[in-house]
């Protein structure tokens, strides 16, 4: 409402304060129907009403943080991770002493392919932390994973390992890391702990399959691989893996039949070469020279 005409400067002021005052108590009111909302969301359209709750306190009070934080987290729910990335930014600006600021917005760079500035942030983060954070070592030893720097990785997780929440993909993680580099017992050891922590999980014993198979144990990948199949049936890879196995240890007949299933499993629209491949390998193998080359011809 304009002041009235003939007001004092002293009745401007006071007005103008008023409508500061009411401007505060809406932005206050919207950030936290969007909060709310943001909390019990379920849906994409959830996380869009959210936000536009968010955007009008903005809009109300320019230059508080937690706004454009909140408007962040629903932008990153909703995959917008260039324009999450943009409210992180702008949470940073106006308060740079968050730590979990700068976690989100490592991991919208992150998505985002952006490595070495989600790293710089994960660091930033774990930085301001009195206490070793396990969620920010975690997460920037996933980035360092992708960027190949193992070594470095093995030591994230390895601070994260602390915390219970974390404990299967860590142990999941750092296995894969120890297998990359070689370290095929500690590769063991971590995705054997991980299959026990989880025994559900088909990736856990296909993975600690793998390793094995790397230690030319192959009677004990093959019993690993048959537990992911037994957890993921319609999984061609863990067929594929198995049959490799039994094709090291000889059992050219079950190796044959798991890579038949292999195929048989595989998408027609895009077949995996490597199945036929394996399968021709082993009806070479089986004397079956003719049947072999039809596998190989389908390789290209």
């Amino acid at each position: 409402m304009p002041p009235k005409p003939g007001a004092s400067k002293k009745e401007k002021m006071a007005m103008a304060r008023r409508e500061k005052k009411q401007q505060v108590e809406e932005a206050a009111d919207s950030f936290r129907r969007g909060l709310n909302l943001y909390r019990s969301s379920k849906s994409f359209d959830d996380y869009e009403e959210a936000c536009t709750h968010f955007t009008l306190a903005i809009t109300l009070r320019h230059g508080n943080a937690r706004y454009h934080f909140g408007r962040g987290n629903c932008l990153r729910m909703m995959g917008e991770y260039q324009k999450a990335h943009q409210d992180y930014s702008a949470a940073i600006r106006l308060d740079n002493a968050v730590s979990l600021y700068y976690a989100n917005r490592a991991l919208c760079r992150r998505k985002n392919n952006q490595f070495e500035d989600s790293l710089s942030d994960y660091s930033h983060a774990i930085r301001l932390e009195r206490l070793p954070n396990a969620n920010f070592h975690f997460n920037r030893a996933v980035v360092h994973y992708e960027m190949e720097n193992y070594e470095l990785a093995i030591k994230d997780y390895t601070v994260a390992i602390a915390d219970d929440k974390h404990t299967f993909r860590v142990l999941y993680n750092r296995g894969n890391c120890y297998r990359k580099l070689k370290r095929l017992e500690e590769s063991v050891a971590d995705l054997t702990k991980a299959t026990t922590v989880e025994p559900g999980s088909s990736s856990g014993y296909n993975n600690l399959g793998l390793t094995l198979f790397e230690l030319e144990r192959y009677a004990e990948a093959a019993k690993n691989f048959t537990e992911a199949i037994m957890i993921a049936p319609e999984n061609a890879t863990y067929y594929n893996n198995r049959g490799l196995a039994y094709y090291q240890d000889t059992n050219l007949d079950d190796a044959i039949q798991d890579l038949d299933q292999a195929v048989r499993l595989d998408s027609a629209e895009m077949p995996d070469p490597n199945f036929y491949f394996n399968r021709g390998n082993a009806r070479l193998a089986k004397n079956e020279p003719e049947r072999a080359l039809e596998d190989f011809n389908e390789v290209r």
